[in-house]
């Protein structure tokens, strides 16, 4: 949360945090992919407040960030197991640009 370069922002349903997420820019990024993209690290939401339209709520407020920066790309990284994550990301335009292999 120190970091300058990240942001974090918490969605709440009834008083009671439900998820976050967390933006990366500039140095913060995960993978070194330049000044001009902006890197979903995490958007996180319960088990229980999962399919309430909360993550397509944090997803809007990195794509606010996004125009805001005027950042030409948006990426992130999701492990290849999570299927409802690759679901919904796919659901909201994002599409797989490579795969890098975990060795076990």
């Amino acid at each position: 949360m120190s970091n300058r370069f990240s942001q974090f922002f918490f969605v709440f349903l009834n008083q009671e945090l439900t998820g976050y997420l967390k933006v990366n820019t500039d140095e913060a990024q995960t993978e070194e992919m330049g000044d001009e993209s902006l890197e979903i690290e995490r958007i996180y939401i319960k088990n229980t407040f999962q399919k309430h339209g909360l993550g397509k709520c944090l997803l809007n407020k990195a794509m606010e960030i996004a125009i805001e920066r005027k950042v030409k790309r948006i990426w992130l990284g999701v492990w290849d197991k999570n299927a409802n994550a690759i679901a919904f990301y796919t659901k909201m335009g994002f599409v797989q640009t490579c795969q890098i292999p975990v060795q076990s």
